[in-house]
Protein backbone atom coordinates (compact mmCIF):
# COMPACT_ATOMS: atom_id res chain seq x y z
CA UNK A 1 0.00 0.00 0.00
CA UNK A 2 2.77 2.45 0.99
CA UNK A 3 4.79 1.61 -2.10
CA UNK A 4 1.78 2.32 -4.33
CA UNK A 5 1.25 5.70 -2.73
CA UNK A 6 4.84 6.62 -3.39
CA UNK A 7 4.56 5.56 -7.00
CA UNK A 8 1.53 7.74 -7.70
CA UNK A 9 3.18 10.68 -6.01
CA UNK A 10 6.22 10.15 -8.21
CA UNK A 11 4.04 10.14 -11.34
CA UNK A 12 2.18 13.29 -10.29
CA UNK A 13 5.48 15.09 -9.82
CA UNK A 14 6.60 14.10 -13.25
CA UNK A 15 3.31 15.26 -14.72
CA UNK A 16 3.44 18.68 -13.08
CA UNK A 17 7.07 19.36 -13.68
CA UNK A 18 6.78 18.26 -17.21
CA UNK A 19 3.57 20.18 -18.10
CA UNK A 20 3.78 21.39 -21.70
CA UNK A 21 4.41 25.07 -22.40
CA UNK A 22 1.69 24.89 -25.03
CA UNK A 23 -0.91 23.78 -22.52
CA UNK A 24 -3.65 26.10 -21.26
CA UNK A 25 -4.71 24.58 -17.96
CA UNK A 26 -6.86 27.57 -16.87
CA UNK A 27 -8.61 27.81 -20.26
CA UNK A 28 -8.05 31.54 -20.54
CA UNK A 29 -6.79 31.42 -24.11
CA UNK A 30 -3.13 31.88 -23.18
CA UNK A 31 -0.69 28.97 -23.28
CA UNK A 32 1.64 28.48 -20.34
CA UNK A 33 4.76 29.90 -21.94
CA UNK A 34 2.89 33.13 -22.81
CA UNK A 35 1.52 33.35 -19.28
CA UNK A 36 5.08 32.98 -17.97
CA UNK A 37 6.25 35.78 -20.22
CA UNK A 38 3.37 38.04 -19.11
CA UNK A 39 3.65 37.08 -15.48
CA UNK A 40 0.03 35.96 -15.26
CA UNK A 41 -1.22 33.04 -13.25
CA UNK A 42 -1.44 30.03 -15.55
CA UNK A 43 -3.80 28.35 -13.14
CA UNK A 44 -6.16 31.31 -12.87
CA UNK A 45 -8.10 32.50 -15.93
CA UNK A 46 -8.51 36.07 -14.63
CA UNK A 47 -5.29 36.97 -12.87
CA UNK A 48 -6.22 40.53 -11.93
CA UNK A 49 -9.85 39.70 -11.11
CA UNK A 50 -11.27 42.46 -13.27
CA UNK A 51 -13.94 40.34 -14.93
CA UNK A 52 -12.00 39.65 -18.13
CA UNK A 53 -9.94 36.50 -18.56
CA UNK A 54 -6.26 36.96 -19.32
CA UNK A 55 -6.48 35.74 -22.91
CA UNK A 56 -9.32 38.13 -23.74
CA UNK A 57 -7.40 41.05 -22.24
CA UNK A 58 -4.17 40.26 -24.03
CA UNK A 59 -5.46 39.05 -27.38
CA UNK A 60 -8.63 41.07 -27.93
CA UNK A 61 -8.47 44.33 -26.00
CA UNK A 62 -4.68 44.69 -25.51
CA UNK A 63 -5.38 45.59 -21.91
CA UNK A 64 -3.05 44.55 -19.09
CA UNK A 65 -4.12 41.24 -17.53
CA UNK A 66 -2.17 42.19 -14.39
CA UNK A 67 -4.08 45.45 -13.82
CA UNK A 68 -7.80 45.72 -13.05
CA UNK A 69 -7.90 49.21 -14.60
CA UNK A 70 -5.45 49.38 -17.47
CA UNK A 71 -6.13 52.97 -18.52
CA UNK A 72 -6.51 54.17 -14.93
CA UNK A 73 -9.75 55.99 -15.64
CA UNK A 74 -11.48 54.70 -12.53
CA UNK A 75 -13.44 51.92 -14.26
CA UNK A 76 -12.31 48.30 -14.19
CA UNK A 77 -11.44 46.74 -17.53
CA UNK A 78 -14.29 44.27 -17.08
CA UNK A 79 -16.84 47.03 -16.49
CA UNK A 80 -15.56 49.01 -19.45
CA UNK A 81 -15.98 46.04 -21.79
CA UNK A 82 -19.04 44.31 -20.38
CA UNK A 83 -21.05 47.11 -18.80
CA UNK A 84 -20.24 50.37 -20.59
CA UNK A 85 -18.81 49.19 -23.96
CA UNK A 86 -15.92 51.61 -23.52
CA UNK A 87 -12.27 51.03 -24.27
CA UNK A 88 -10.24 49.64 -21.35
CA UNK A 89 -7.10 51.18 -22.85
CA UNK A 90 -8.45 54.73 -23.35
CA UNK A 91 -9.41 57.00 -20.47
CA UNK A 92 -11.69 59.02 -22.73
CA UNK A 93 -13.33 56.65 -25.20
CA UNK A 94 -15.38 59.25 -27.12
CA UNK A 95 -12.67 61.91 -27.06
CA UNK A 96 -14.83 64.63 -25.52
CA UNK A 97 -12.22 65.51 -22.85
CA UNK A 98 -14.23 63.90 -20.03
CA UNK A 99 -12.80 60.60 -18.84
CA UNK A 100 -15.03 57.55 -18.92
CA UNK A 101 -15.43 57.38 -15.15
CA UNK A 102 -16.66 60.98 -14.90
CA UNK A 103 -19.12 60.42 -17.74
CA UNK A 104 -20.54 57.21 -16.28
CA UNK A 105 -20.44 57.96 -12.57
CA UNK A 106 -20.36 61.73 -12.09
CA UNK A 107 -22.36 63.19 -14.98
CA UNK A 108 -24.37 60.15 -16.19
CA UNK A 109 -23.46 61.01 -19.76
CA UNK A 110 -22.73 58.53 -22.54
CA UNK A 111 -18.98 57.77 -22.63
CA UNK A 112 -19.35 56.64 -26.25
CA UNK A 113 -21.03 59.84 -27.46
CA UNK A 114 -19.29 63.22 -27.39
CA UNK A 115 -22.67 64.99 -27.30
CA UNK A 116 -25.02 62.92 -25.17
CA UNK A 117 -28.11 65.12 -25.54
CA UNK A 118 -27.49 65.95 -29.21
CA UNK A 119 -27.69 69.71 -28.72
CA UNK A 120 -24.57 70.54 -30.69
CA UNK A 121 -22.30 71.02 -27.67
CA UNK A 122 -19.88 68.38 -26.45
CA UNK A 123 -20.43 66.99 -22.97
CA UNK A 124 -17.19 68.65 -21.82
CA UNK A 125 -18.29 72.02 -23.19
CA UNK A 126 -21.58 71.76 -21.33
CA UNK A 127 -20.15 70.54 -18.03
CA UNK A 128 -16.97 72.57 -17.81
CA UNK A 129 -17.40 75.71 -19.91
CA UNK A 130 -21.13 76.44 -20.18
CA UNK A 131 -22.42 74.98 -16.90
CA UNK A 132 -25.44 73.57 -18.74
CA UNK A 133 -26.97 70.13 -18.50
CA UNK A 134 -25.36 67.60 -20.89
CA UNK A 135 -28.49 65.44 -20.55
CA UNK A 136 -30.97 68.19 -21.52
CA UNK A 137 -30.67 69.80 -24.99
CA UNK A 138 -32.64 72.88 -23.93
CA UNK A 139 -31.78 73.71 -20.34
CA UNK A 140 -33.72 76.98 -20.09
CA UNK A 141 -36.74 75.62 -21.99
CA UNK A 142 -36.90 78.56 -24.40
CA UNK A 143 -37.29 76.49 -27.56
CA UNK A 144 -33.64 76.78 -28.62
CA UNK A 145 -31.24 73.89 -28.09
CA UNK A 146 -28.09 74.87 -26.25
CA UNK A 147 -25.93 74.65 -29.38
CA UNK A 148 -28.20 77.12 -31.18
CA UNK A 149 -28.08 79.45 -28.19
CA UNK A 150 -24.31 79.59 -28.58
CA UNK A 151 -24.82 80.27 -32.30
CA UNK A 152 -27.19 83.18 -31.64
CA UNK A 153 -25.20 84.38 -28.60
CA UNK A 154 -28.23 84.09 -26.33
CA UNK A 155 -28.05 83.15 -22.65
CA UNK A 156 -28.21 79.36 -22.26
CA UNK A 157 -29.61 79.71 -18.76
CA UNK A 158 -32.16 82.43 -19.52
CA UNK A 159 -35.29 81.82 -21.63
CA UNK A 160 -35.69 85.49 -22.59
CA UNK A 161 -32.22 86.93 -23.11
CA UNK A 162 -33.27 90.48 -24.01
CA UNK A 163 -36.10 90.59 -21.47
CA UNK A 164 -38.73 91.72 -23.98
CA UNK A 165 -41.31 89.14 -22.93
CA UNK A 166 -40.75 86.76 -25.86
CA UNK A 167 -38.91 83.44 -25.52
CA UNK A 168 -35.63 83.30 -27.42
CA UNK A 169 -36.90 80.29 -29.37
CA UNK A 170 -40.04 82.14 -30.47
CA UNK A 171 -38.00 85.17 -31.51
CA UNK A 172 -35.66 83.09 -33.67
CA UNK A 173 -38.02 80.47 -35.08
CA UNK A 174 -41.46 82.07 -35.06
CA UNK A 175 -41.11 85.83 -35.37
CA UNK A 176 -37.60 86.09 -36.91
CA UNK A 177 -36.80 88.85 -34.45
CA UNK A 178 -33.47 89.42 -32.71
CA UNK A 179 -33.42 87.72 -29.30
CA UNK A 180 -30.71 90.14 -28.24
CA UNK A 181 -32.78 93.28 -28.94
CA UNK A 182 -36.01 94.28 -27.23
CA UNK A 183 -37.00 96.32 -30.32
CA UNK A 184 -35.71 94.52 -33.39
CA UNK A 185 -36.86 97.05 -35.98
CA UNK A 186 -35.81 100.05 -33.88
CA UNK A 187 -39.16 101.69 -34.44
CA UNK A 188 -39.70 102.58 -30.75
CA UNK A 189 -42.10 99.75 -29.85
CA UNK A 190 -40.76 96.54 -28.28
CA UNK A 191 -41.12 93.18 -30.03
CA UNK A 192 -43.54 91.77 -27.45
CA UNK A 193 -45.98 94.66 -27.87
CA UNK A 194 -45.81 94.49 -31.65
CA UNK A 195 -46.39 90.74 -31.75
CA UNK A 196 -49.32 90.93 -29.38
CA UNK A 197 -51.03 93.88 -31.02
CA UNK A 198 -50.54 92.51 -34.54
CA UNK A 199 -47.99 94.89 -36.03
CA UNK A 200 -44.76 93.71 -37.65
CA UNK A 201 -41.76 93.69 -35.28
CA UNK A 202 -39.48 93.75 -38.33
CA UNK A 203 -41.01 96.91 -39.83
CA UNK A 204 -40.43 100.23 -38.04
CA UNK A 205 -43.05 101.96 -40.18
CA UNK A 206 -45.94 100.31 -38.36
CA UNK A 207 -44.71 101.01 -34.85
CA UNK A 208 -46.60 104.27 -34.55
CA UNK A 209 -50.34 103.94 -34.19
CA UNK A 210 -53.12 106.40 -33.44
CA UNK A 211 -53.73 106.96 -29.76
CA UNK A 212 -57.50 106.97 -29.68
CA UNK A 213 -59.33 106.04 -26.49
CA UNK A 214 -62.72 104.36 -26.60
CA UNK A 215 -65.26 106.98 -27.61
CA UNK A 216 -62.49 109.34 -28.70
CA UNK A 217 -61.94 110.85 -32.09
CA UNK A 218 -59.04 112.21 -34.08
CA UNK A 219 -58.75 114.26 -37.22
CA UNK A 220 -56.55 112.44 -39.72
CA UNK A 221 -54.27 115.38 -40.42
CA UNK A 222 -52.97 115.38 -43.96
CA UNK A 223 -55.78 113.33 -45.44
CA UNK A 224 -56.86 115.58 -48.31
CA UNK A 225 -58.75 115.26 -51.55
CA UNK A 226 -58.75 117.14 -54.84
CA UNK A 227 -61.55 119.66 -55.17
CA UNK A 228 -64.86 117.87 -55.68
CA UNK A 229 -63.08 114.47 -55.68
CA UNK A 230 -63.08 111.45 -53.35
CA UNK A 231 -60.02 109.61 -54.70
CA UNK A 232 -57.27 108.53 -52.27
CA UNK A 233 -54.03 110.22 -53.33
CA UNK A 234 -50.56 108.73 -52.62
CA UNK A 235 -50.03 111.45 -50.01
CA UNK A 236 -53.32 110.57 -48.32
CA UNK A 237 -52.49 106.86 -48.39
CA UNK A 238 -49.26 107.52 -46.53
CA UNK A 239 -51.17 109.22 -43.73
CA UNK A 240 -53.81 106.51 -43.66
CA UNK A 241 -51.14 103.90 -42.87
CA UNK A 242 -51.29 105.00 -39.24
CA UNK A 243 -55.01 104.31 -39.16
CA UNK A 244 -54.41 100.92 -40.79
CA UNK A 245 -51.67 100.10 -38.26
CA UNK A 246 -54.04 101.01 -35.46
CA UNK A 247 -56.80 98.75 -36.75
CA UNK A 248 -54.32 95.88 -37.08
CA UNK A 249 -52.80 96.52 -33.68
CA UNK A 250 -56.16 96.42 -31.94
CA UNK A 251 -58.20 93.70 -33.62
CA UNK A 252 -61.26 94.33 -31.43
CA UNK A 253 -61.43 98.01 -32.31
CA UNK A 254 -64.42 99.25 -34.32
CA UNK A 255 -64.42 102.74 -35.83
CA UNK A 256 -66.53 105.23 -37.63
CA UNK A 257 -64.94 107.19 -40.47
CA UNK A 258 -66.60 110.61 -40.67
CA UNK A 259 -66.30 112.79 -43.75
CA UNK A 260 -66.80 116.59 -43.68
CA UNK A 261 -66.74 119.44 -46.20
CA UNK A 262 -66.69 123.20 -46.01
CA UNK A 263 -69.90 125.15 -46.70
CA UNK A 264 -69.08 126.08 -50.29
CA UNK A 265 -71.69 124.74 -52.72
CA UNK A 266 -75.05 123.12 -52.14
CA UNK A 267 -75.70 121.11 -49.01
CA UNK A 268 -76.83 118.07 -51.02
CA UNK A 269 -73.63 118.00 -53.05
CA UNK A 270 -71.51 118.40 -49.92
CA UNK A 271 -73.39 115.63 -48.11
CA UNK A 272 -72.83 113.30 -51.08
CA UNK A 273 -69.17 114.30 -51.43
CA UNK A 274 -68.45 113.80 -47.72
CA UNK A 275 -70.03 110.33 -47.83
CA UNK A 276 -67.99 109.34 -50.87
CA UNK A 277 -64.80 110.51 -49.18
CA UNK A 278 -65.63 108.59 -46.00
CA UNK A 279 -66.40 105.53 -48.14
CA UNK A 280 -63.05 105.90 -49.95
CA UNK A 281 -61.18 105.84 -46.65
CA UNK A 282 -63.22 102.86 -45.44
CA UNK A 283 -62.57 100.94 -48.66
CA UNK A 284 -58.84 101.70 -48.49
CA UNK A 285 -58.69 100.23 -44.97
CA UNK A 286 -60.66 97.17 -46.07
CA UNK A 287 -58.26 96.69 -48.99
CA UNK A 288 -55.49 96.79 -46.38
CA UNK A 289 -56.94 93.72 -44.69
CA UNK A 290 -59.42 95.13 -42.16
CA UNK A 291 -62.73 93.31 -41.65
CA UNK A 292 -65.50 95.45 -43.21
CA UNK A 293 -67.74 94.86 -40.19
CA UNK A 294 -65.33 96.87 -38.06
CA UNK A 295 -65.70 100.11 -40.06
CA UNK A 296 -68.66 102.43 -40.57
CA UNK A 297 -68.45 105.37 -42.99
CA UNK A 298 -70.65 108.45 -42.63
CA UNK A 299 -70.73 111.76 -44.45
CA UNK A 300 -71.76 114.88 -42.53
CA UNK A 301 -71.24 117.48 -45.25
CA UNK A 302 -70.70 120.99 -43.83
CA UNK A 303 -72.09 120.09 -40.39
CA UNK A 304 -70.03 120.44 -37.21
CA UNK A 305 -67.36 122.82 -38.53
CA UNK A 306 -64.20 123.08 -36.41
CA UNK A 307 -63.17 126.46 -37.85
CA UNK A 308 -64.90 129.47 -39.42
CA UNK A 309 -65.80 129.01 -43.09
CA UNK A 310 -65.13 132.65 -43.95
CA UNK A 311 -61.38 132.18 -44.49
CA UNK A 312 -59.44 129.80 -46.81
CA UNK A 313 -57.61 128.30 -43.84
CA UNK A 314 -60.85 127.76 -41.92
CA UNK A 315 -62.51 126.06 -44.88
CA UNK A 316 -59.41 123.83 -45.29
CA UNK A 317 -59.68 122.71 -41.68
CA UNK A 318 -63.36 121.87 -42.13
CA UNK A 319 -62.63 119.65 -45.15
CA UNK A 320 -61.52 116.74 -43.01
CA UNK A 321 -61.75 113.04 -42.17
CA UNK A 322 -62.25 112.00 -38.57
CA UNK A 323 -61.29 108.64 -37.13
CA UNK A 324 -63.71 107.85 -34.29
CA UNK A 325 -63.34 104.81 -32.05
CA UNK A 326 -66.77 103.42 -31.22
CA UNK A 327 -65.57 100.18 -29.57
Amino acid sequence: QDNNDGFWSFLAGISISGESGDADPDGDGLINKVEEQLGTNKKLADTDGDGLDDGTEFNRYTSDPLKTDTDEDGLSDGDEVNKYSTSPTKQDTDGDALNDYDEVITYKTDPNNRDTDGDGLSDYEEVINRKTDPLDPDKDKDGLVDGDEVKYKTDLNKPDTDGDGLLDGDEVNKYKTDPLKTDTDGGSVDDFTEVNRGTDPLNPDDDIVLDVAAGGKMVLEGVTFASGKADITPETAEILKKALNTMKAYPDMEVEIRGYTDNVGSRNLNMSLSQRRADSVRNWLIDGGIDPTRIIAKGFGPDNPIAPNNTPDGRKQNRRIEFVRIK
